[in-house]
């Protein structure tokens, strides 16, 4: 990468990222990020292993090592370094580690040895240490540890990420900031709210005349699914009798969380809906989300939520959880709380509480618009590429 254009001239902007898939909510945010940039002032080259969205980019396909091990994630850093190298880019912004020069990161995804500690808790003494061992969270930690260490400019999406990138590798100051994610508001328009309840009551027959709890999100055992189970199993009887909980997300092992349901008692309470692509409409038809997370830098499906009106019952262990100090649904201190979770989902069956948080939940959202993401976005890219002048 050469010396920027003046500022008043269109910059050649890489974006490297692994996949583009239609269920992930860090995926779909790139997209919109992306496709909100002015094209006057950015042109993208976008370089990832898959097809990425229909847009204004040129795309340069990064081949995949995933038949070795960690393959997927050292391979891509390592292949995307050398197409890029091979590129007369302005600036690079990383949504993913590489293994290269790169102006922007973005660890959207938090830090990964943080993540292994969260999960370190619940893992079993055998599996603890099997997890410690596998090359491929060696090979991760290597790929995050070289891309936080020479990145210009380091973006995180909350204050717990950016505290645990500076416990970690021992980055800070000025070249480690927080910017929280943005959403487009108008994707929840309360007046499709009627229409969407319709709907979603014709596609899901068992939410009629249910409170409708809503879940979105691929990789459960990360995201506390168990948990959530457990919890809506201990909400006592009554409250119980009102609830529908909606699964929605992408997991290999499906199956042994229908059996979990099922031990649990509270399997005509549940409907797994498996991987479905946009939820705008699935939001706006429900009552509350719930997202008792073991670790989530900042949920964007949560912010969606926030956006749509509904209350959020989330973790500390969720960024988003640093906009809900003042309302907007219920933190439980520990993701593994089964009781806490529990009492949060009651108060969940009461409309009252779901009328006062609802409106506040959209007041937090407010705060989150994507014209102020962009602009953030854009001023920091402004600065690197003036710094590289």
């Amino acid at each position: 990468m050469g010396c920027s254009p003046p500022l008043h001239q269109r910059l050649r902007l890489g974006v490297a990222v692994r996949r583009f898939h239609p269920y992930g909510g860090g995926e779909r945010f790139l997209g919109r990020l992306l496709a909100a940039l002015p094209p006057a002032r950015f042109e993208l080259h976008l370089f990832t292993t898959g097809d990425p969205p229909p847009g204004g980019w040129t795309h340069h396909r990064v081949p995949t090592l995933g038949w070795l091990p960690g393959g997927r994630f050292w391979g891509f850093a390592w292949a995307a370094a050398q197409a890029v190298a091979r590129q007369p880019l302005d600036l690079l912004y990383a949504h993913d580690a590489i293994l290269g020069p790169v102006d922007l990161f973005r660890a959207g995804g938090g830090c990964h040895r943080a993540y292994q500690a969260a999960m370190a808790v619940v893992d079993a003494p055998g599996r603890r240490i099997w997890e410690q061992l596998r090359p491929r969270h060696r090979l991760m930690v290597a790929v995050e540890r070289h891309c936080f260490r020479t990145a210009r400019q380091v973006v995180v999406n909350s204050e717990r990420v950016r505290a645990e990138v500076s416990r970690y590798y021992g980055v800070g100051g000025e070249r480690l900031v927080v910017v929280y994610n943005g959403i487009d508001l108008a994707r929840f328009d309360p007046a499709r709210r009627p229409a969407a309840r319709a709907a979603v009551a014709a596609r899901f027959p068992k939410v009629v005349d249910r409170v409708r709890l809503l879940y979105v999100g691929s990789g459960f055992r990360r995201k506390g699914v168990d948990t959530l189970l457990r919890a809506l199993a201990q909400v006592a009887p009554p409250a119980r009798a009102t609830l529908h909980l909606l699964v929605v997300g992408k997991e290999p092992r499906l199956g042994q969380y229908r059996r979990l349901a099922a031990r649990l008692g509270v399997a005509e309470r549940v409907t797994f809906t498996g991987p479905l692509g946009e939820v705008d409409e699935l939001l706006l038809g429900c009552d509350g989300f719930c997202f008792p997370t073991r670790y989530e830098p900042f949920s964007n499906a949560c912010l969606e939520a926030l956006a749509a009106g509904l209350p959020v019952i989330t973790s500390a262990a969720n960024g988003v959880a640093e906009r809900l100090t003042d309302g907007g649904g219920a933190v439980v201190d520990d993701a593994e709380d089964v009781a806490g979770f529990a009492a949060a989902i009651t108060r969940m069956a009461d409309p009252g509480w779901r009328a006062l948080h609802g409106a506040r939940a959209r007041e937090v959202a407010a705060g989150h618009g994507l014209e102020g993401y962009v602009a953030r976005f854009v001023a920091l890219l402004d600065g690197l590429a003036e710094g590289r002048g």
